[in-house]
């Protein structure tokens, strides 16, 4: 049998639509979407027969309206084929781009945006331990594991307008001109962010931000410790008034703590105020890189920027040529958090 056009819905838990955004949101090719809305645009989605129709039919389940969200996907393949799995990792790759909605700006702490239906929450666990004079003694501990929902409400939308997300989509989605493979590393480091604003420990946050600060920032062959601590000082150092020094001390820690958790697996010295550097370093990069795609339209293009940049402030010329749109994000406190074990 040849390739068919079809509508693939996936439901969607973590996410609900309220307020300024109007029940739909594209991320790439896949559409994110409210029940309610979905019914209402359905032909365009291709979708010719109603959502109720459907259900009584049995062609989907009865509980249909249940799930917060739907993503849609449209493509052509054969009707018999049974294997949804790029779907779906495309799917899970644009979850990760929104959780990338709330990096750097929003606390972690039990945003889960899946496939899969929320578990019931966990229960207190005793632990037992024994004094050394042989008292027996018992103490609670409960798993953080509460769950919260992101609500893409008018306070959402102020936080992407505020940290370019919505540019960042129109990147992602192919509709900035720039070049293709630098849309693709920009694209990845958003779901590298997405997957660290959700990531269940700080050991693994902190890795992922790190691989995509390198992915923006460094070249196959680069020397990467040095040509970090130099881009790095390049685009901020003198936006936020910091010295070489200081930049050299900052790269320096977090890419020993990277090296030391990638090759001897000791990630026991990588802190919240770590991990916060780390965020802030990325967020600030995709904000900036987002905002100047009609002056970097690819890797080559930034490489340059920051040696121009680094050239006039070793030269102690004055900043200008475009360096005017470059901003850096601060927050202040430590970010810390029970992470989920």
């Amino acid at each position: 049998m040849g390739s068919q056009n079809r509508t693939i819905l996936m439901p969607v838990f973590g996410m609900r639509f309220s307020g300024a955004i109007k029940g739909e949101l594209s991320v790439g090719r896949v559409l994110f979407i409210s029940p309610s809305r979905l019914g209402l645009v359905r032909r365009r989605l291709g979708i010719p027969r109603r959502i109720s129709e459907l259900i009584e039919q049995q062609v989907l389940p009865k509980d249909f309206n249940a799930a917060p969200a739907y993503a849609v996907i449209r493509d052509c393949g054969d009707p018999t084929e049974k294997s949804n799995d790029g779907n779906v990792a495309r799917v899970q790759e644009s979850l990760w781009v929104m959780a990338a909605s709330q990096f750097g700006h929003m606390d972690r702490g039990g945003m889960r945006l899946s496939l899969r239906p929320p578990a019931p929450p966990g229960k207190a666990v005793k632990l037992f331990w024994v004094d050394s004079d042989d008292a027996d003694r018992y103490g609670w501990i409960r798993w953080n594991d509460s769950v919260r929902d992101l609500e893409l409400d008018e306070y959402w939308q102020q936080g992407c307008k505020e940290s370019e997300f919505f540019r960042l989509l129109a990147v992602i989605g192919g509709h900035t001109p720039i070049r293709e493979a630098w849309r693709s590393s920009i694209h990845r480091a958003a779901v590298l962010a997405g997957r660290s604003q959700m990531a269940p420990h700080i050991q693994e946050a902190f890795l992922l931000d790190m691989i995509a600060i390198e992915t923006l920032l460094a070249r196959k062959g680069d020397k990467y410790r040095k040509v970090l601590e130099d881009r790095i000082f390049a685009l901020f150092g003198w936006v936020t008034h910091g010295t070489r020094e200081h930049w050299r001390q900052s790269i320096e820690r977090l890419y020993d703590l990277r090296c030391d958790l990638v090759h001897e697996g000791a990630g026991d010295q990588i802190t919240a105020g770590d991990l916060l550097d780390a965020d802030m370093l990325l967020a600030n990069l995709l904000t900036n890189l987002v905002r100047m795609t009609d002056r970097i339209q690819k890797k080559e293009d930034l490489v340059e920027f920051a040696r121009r940049i680094d050239a006039r402030e070793v030269l102690g010329l004055p900043l200008r040529d475009g360096t005017e749109p470059l901003t850096y994000m601060r927050r202040h406190n430590s970010n810390s958090r029970d992470w989920w074990v």
